[in-house]
């Protein structure tokens, strides 16, 4: 029997600027995680992922939060 792993995403929403995106990022302190900037009309986000555990995502949301960034949107998928 396989057990089916699970990879996240997180999205971090609603960033007013470039420069506001990368501070964003310069400020977690979570090492090993892919981070992408990108921009959605006169707004911008910040993409982390993959993350390998649930554990890491609440790591990464709690840093997020503290940083005064609550629009974040996790993504889950299958890993085959």
């Amino acid at each position: 029997m396989s057990v089916s792993a699970h990879t996240y995403e997180l999205q971090s929403v609603n960033l007013g600027s470039d420069k506001q995106a990368k501070q964003l990022i310069a400020k977690l302190t979570m090492d090993n995680i892919n981070s992408e900037i990108i921009r959605d009309g006169d707004r911008y986000k910040v993409k982390f992922g993959p993350i390998a555990s649930k554990s890491m995502v609440n790591q990464l949301k709690s840093q997020l939060v503290k940083e005064g960034q609550k629009d974040n949107i996790l993504y889950s998928y299958n890993a085959k």
